[in-house]
């Protein structure tokens, strides 16, 4: 796994690596920015919560309708369910494999354009995994971030389909030189 994610991390970009002002500023306004509120907590805690409010989210869906431990904000959290009248804002899927979730089409569906799809890959089992592909593969998905850890998918019709790999820290290389 360290062999695997060494890998990732040297074919994955920060802000610099990006063409895309809408994950530029994603990255520089909401997941990079030194914060007090999440002092004491891993890049990887603070991750959903940073999210949520970069995007000023008011409503999570999940698949157990249960707040996660991560998410350190209140915000209404319902149950994902497939209907296709329901428009959810942010979706959030957890568990310790893919094999019951929805498919890829039917949660594709019930996003408005904007709206955020976090897939929580920290397990690395093989069917989440397989599940991320297929999101990436999906043509209502349009940009698609990989964040080893976690993967991002959000539908924005106004852009070109693109795919990045992120790293979750900002270079502290850069950080040094910026003046």
């Amino acid at each position: 796994m360290i062999l695997d994610y060494l890998r990732f991390w040297f074919s994955a970009y920060n802000e610099h690596g990006t063409h895309s002002p809408f994950v530029f500023n994603l990255l520089t306004r909401g997941l990079y920015p030194v914060d007090e509120r999440w002092k004491g907590q891993s890049r990887k805690e603070q991750f959903f919560t940073r999210l949520l409010v970069y995007f000023d989210s008011q409503q999570l869906a999940t698949l157990d309708g249960r707040i996660p431990e991560e998410v350190k904000m209140s915000i209404s959290v319902e149950s994902y369910q497939v209907d296709s009248d329901k428009c959810y804002e942010a979706i959030l899927f957890q568990g310790k494999d893919a094999k019951a979730w929805p498919e890829v089409q039917t949660v594709a569906q019930s996003m408005r354009n904007n709206s955020i799809w976090i897939i929580d890959r920290r397990r690395k089992e093989a069917s989440i995994e397989k599940y991320w592909q297929e999101v990436i593969a999906s043509e209502e998905m349009i940009v698609t971030l990989d964040f080893y850890y976690f993967g991002v998918a959000f539908k924005r019709k106004e852009q070109l389909k693109q795919q990045f790999k992120l790293r979750l820290h900002p270079d502290r290389v850069f950080r040094l030189l910026r003046v």
